[in-house]
C-alpha cells in the first residue's frame, strides 16, 4: 500500500483527516500539523527527508502544498476550498459586523480556492480576493486590504495571526470542510493506486537490476547518485548508503569526471572508460540521457585493472626518457578542427586497451598527441616509450623493441617491449616498417605477446599507438603493408590536418613562439599584424616544425623590437625560396604575392631600373619603391644565380 502523509494546519482538521482516511481505506503513514517556526528551505529538506523514508505521496493545503510541490518527486494531492465553504465563512464574517457594507477580505493562497469569481454577487456581500504566491505576500496582501478598508479577514492561519495585532480588523481562519477532505481522498486512494503498481513494477524491475552483473546507476544532472543496483556497490567497493545521495564525480579521477560531466551536460548518450582511484580498476561505461533531460541512466562494467609500474622500472624509464610530458591542456590548438581533434582523442584515450592510429603530415605533433592521450587514459602513471621507424634500419628496431641474445642466449638488458610494461608504445612512422615486425606489432595487439628471438613469446600488457604521415590503405592494396594491422589500427583513428588548413592555429603558434622566445633571449619583441598575416597566407609544408623553427629564426635575426611584414618576407625568401624557370639556365627567386611576383619580372626585365618598372607597372617610383621594401625586393634581385 503506498505510505500517504497528510500534513495539516490544525489539530481539528488532522482528526477530521483521520476519519476520513479509514473510510477510504487509506491508512495514513504520517498526519501532522506542521509548524509555522520553520522557514521554506527547512521545511522543502524536511520533506525531502520523508519521501527517502518512503513516503510515496501527500496531501496538504496552501503554502505547505507549494513547498512540497517544488521539493520532492512524488504526488502531492492539494485540498481547495469550494465555493460553498467560502460562502459560509463570509457569511458567518458579515454577522460578526455591524456595517452590511463593509469591506470582507478573503487573503488566500493560489492554490487554495477553487472558482469563486461569481461568490460575492451570490451573497451579496461586499468581498475583495487577495491572491498570494508565498508567506511574504500573506502578509503584503493583509496591509493592502487594511489600506482598501476591510474591516474583516478571511485567510490562513499565519496571515489571520499577523491581522490580529491590528485593534477593530475581525479574522475568521479558513477551515476545510469534510467536502474538501473527502474529494481530496477520493483522488489520493486513485494515485494510490497507480503508486502501489509502480512500486509494483520497480521492485520487479530492481530484482532484474541486483541480479545483472552490470552495474546500473540513475543520476541527476549535477552527478548525484538517486539510484544504484548492488553491482554498483560492489564495484565502487562501497556500501550502498554510501554511494546514494553522493556525487558520482567523488568516486572518479579528475580526467574521468570531466569525460562523464561533459556526456551528462550534452544530454547525449556516450561510451567511455574511467579509472578508479582506489581500486585502479577500470570501468567502461556508457550514458544515456532519460525522456525529460533531467536525469541519465549510467551502466558501469567491469574492465582490466591497471597495475602500476614496480619502483626499479620507474627509476630505468626516467633515466633513459621514457616518460609523457605533454598533456592537452598544453597543446595549442585554436581552430575548429584542432579542437575537434582534441575531443575525439580524449574520448578514445580512455579506452586503455585499445590501439589507435594517428595520420598527420610530417612536421605535425603526432608524438606530443600521442603523449596527450597517454597522460589522459588510465595508464598515466605507466611508462611512454617512442619509437621512430624511419630512423633504424629494420634489425635495430627488431633489437630495440624485442631484445637480442648473446651466444650464451643470455639478453643483457630490457627491450622495449618489456620496459613498457601497462604503458604506451607509440610506433611513429609505422608505414617504414618491414612485413616481418608489422607481424610483431599485430601479436602485441592481438595476442598480448611479444617475440624476441629463438626465446618462446613472453606476455605482455600494453597499448599500441601508431603513427603515420601517409594513408596505410595504398600500402595495403600494393602488398606492403599488412591488412589485419591495418584492421586493428584503423579501430581508432585520428587524422591530423596539414598546418596550412589550420589558419587560427598558426597565428596562435606564432603568438606562443615569439612571447616565449622573448622571455628565452631575454629581449621584448612585438609582431606586427601585417606580418601575422604573411605568416598565416604561407604554406607551411613542414607544418609545425617548420613553423617553430621560423619564429625562432625571425627572434634571433631580427634588430629590432618590432617584427614586420618586410623583415618576414625577407627572411621566408632566404629560408624557404621558391623558384620559376626564366629564359635559358636563369632562375629567379619567385615569391608568394602575385604583386610580388610581378614587380621581381619586371625587374628582371628591365635589368633592375626602377624608373622603366614604374613606368610599366603604372605607378610612381616612390610607391615601387615602398612594395620593394613591404617584399624584401633588391634592385639586384634579377641578377640572382639560384
Amino acid at each position: 500500500m503506498a505510505n500517504i502523509a497528510f500534513i495539516s494546519p490544525s489539530q481539528q482538521l488532522s482528526h477530521e483527516a483521520e476519519k476520513i482516511a479509514a473510510e477510504h481505506n487509506l491508512p495514513l503513514a504520517l498526519n501532522e500539523v506542521y509548524s509555522t517556526g520553520y522557514t521554506d528551505n527547512e521545511s522543502a529538506e524536511y520533506y525531502k527527508n520523508l519521501v527517502r523514508g518512503g513516503i510515496d505521496m501527500f496531501i496538504a493545503r496552501g503554502f505547505q502544498a507549494q513547498i512540497i510541490s517544488s521539493a520532492v518527486d512524488v504526488p502531492v494531492i492539494e485540498i481547495h476550498i469550494t465555493a460553498e465553504e467560502l460562502g459560509i465563512l463570509i457569511r458567518q464574517g458579515r454577522s460578526m459586523l455591524n456595517d452590511e457594507n463593509a469591506l470582507i477580505a478573503a487573503v488566500c493562497s493560489y492554490n487554495m480556492l477553487s472558482s469563486t469569481a461569481k461568490l460575492d454577487s451570490l451573497i451579496d456581500a461586499n468581498v475583495k480576493r487577495y491572491i498570494t504566491y508565498n508567506y511574504a505576500d500573506g502578509v503584503s496582501a493583509v496591509n493592502q486590504a487594511l489600506k482598501d478598508g476591510a474591516k474583516l479577514i478571511i485567510g490562513g492561519v499565519a496571515n489571520c495571526a499577523y491581522a490580529q495585532q491590528y485593534d477593530g480588523i475581525k479574522t475568521l481562519t479558513i477551515s476545510t470542510g469534510k467536502e474538501s477532505l473527502e474529494e481530496s481522498f477520493r483522488i489520493a486512494k486513485w494515485v494510490a493506486t497507480a503508486v502501489d503498481t509502480q512500486k509494483q513494477s520497480y521492485t520487479e524491475i530492481r530484482a532484474l537490476l541486483d541480479s545483472s552483473i552490470s552495474g546500473v546507476l540513475e543520476l541527476a544532472n549535477d552527478g548525484t547518485i538517486l539510484l544504484a543496483n548492488t553491482p554498483v556497490s560492489e564495484l565502487l567497493n562501497k556500501r550502498s548508503d554510501e554511494i546514494l545521495g553522493k556525487s558520482i564525480f567523488e568516486f572518479l579521477e579528475k580526467n574521468s569526471g570531466e569525460m562523464l560531466r561533459s556526456a551528462i551536460e550534452s544530454k547525449a548518450e556516450a561510451h567511455f572508460a574511467v579509472l578508479l582511484p582506489q581500486t585502479k580498476k577500470e570501468l567502461t561505461i556508457n550514458v544515456s540521457p532519460l525522456d525529460n533531460g533531467k536525469k541519465s541512466i549510467m551502466t558501469i562494467h567491469a574492465g582490466t585493472q591497471i597495475h602500476e609500474m614496480e619502483t626499479e622500472l620507474r627509476r630505468e624509464l626516467l633515466s633513459r626518457g621514457y616518460v609523457a610530458r605533454s598533456s592537452f591542456d598544453m597543446l595549442i590548438s585554436k581552430s575548429q578542427a584542432m579542437l575537434e581533434i582534441i575531443s575525439e582523442a580524449k574520448r578514445l584515450a580512455q579506452f586503455s586497451t585499445m590501439p589507435m592510429l594517428i595520420t598527420a603530415p610530417q612536421g605535425c605533433p603526432r608524438e606530443v598527441l600521442a603523449q596527450c592521450i597517454h597522460n589522459y587514459s588510465t595508464l598515466k602513471d605507466n611508462g611512454f616509450v617512442h619509437i621512430d621507424c624511419g630512423a633504424w634500419t629494420p634489425p635495430h628496431i627488431n633489437e630495440l623493441l624485442f631484445g637480442s641474445a648473446d651466444k650464451t642466449g643470455e639478453y643483457s638488458s630490457r627491450c622495449l617491449a618489456e620496459l613498457v610494461e601497462n604503458g604506451t608504445l607509440f610506433v611513429d612512422n609505422i608505414d617504414k616498417l618491414s612485413l616481418e615486425l608489422q607481424y610483431k606489432i599485430y601479436c602485441l595487439i592481438t595476442h598480448r605477446l611479444f617475440l624476441n628471438g629463438e626465446n618462446r613469446p613472453m606476455h605482455t600488457q600494453m597499448r599500441i599507438i601508431a603513427g603515420t604521415s601517409k594513408p596505410l590503405s595504398p600500402l595495403v592494396d600494393s602488398g606492403a603493408f599488412r591488412s589485419d594491422l591495418f584492421g586493428m589500427l584503423s579501430i581508432s583513428s585520428i587524422e591530423m590536418p596539414p598546418l596550412c588548413k589550420r589558419p587560427a592555429d598558426i597565428e596562435a603558434l606564432v603568438l606562443s613562439n615569439i612571447e616565449q622566445l622573448s622571455s628565452e633571449l631575454r629581449r621584448p619583441m612585438h609582431i606586427t599584424n601585417g606580418a601575422l598575416s604573411c605568416l598565416t597566407k604561407y604554406l607551411w609544408a613542414g607544418n609545425e616544425e617548420q613553423l617553430n623553427a621560423f619564429c625562432r629564426r625571425l627572434a634571433v635575426m631580427t634588430k629590432h623590437r618590432n617584427i614586420d611584414e618586410g623583415f618576414v618576407r625577407i627572411q621566408l625568401n632566404l629560408m624557404y625560396p621558391r623558384m620559376y624557370k626564366g629564359d635559358e639556365d636563369e632562375h629567379i627567386v619567385i615569391m608568394r604575392d602575385e604583386k610580388m611576383l610581378q614587380i621581381a619580372e619586371m625587374l628582371k626585365k628591365h635589368s633592375g631600373r626602377r624608373e622603366e618598372v614604374a613606368a610599366e607597372l603604372g605607378m610612381s617610383k616612390t610607391t615601387l619603391w615602398r612594395c620593394m621594401k613591404k617584399y624584401g625586393l633588391t634592385n639586384d634581385i634579377w641578377k640572382e644565380k639560384l
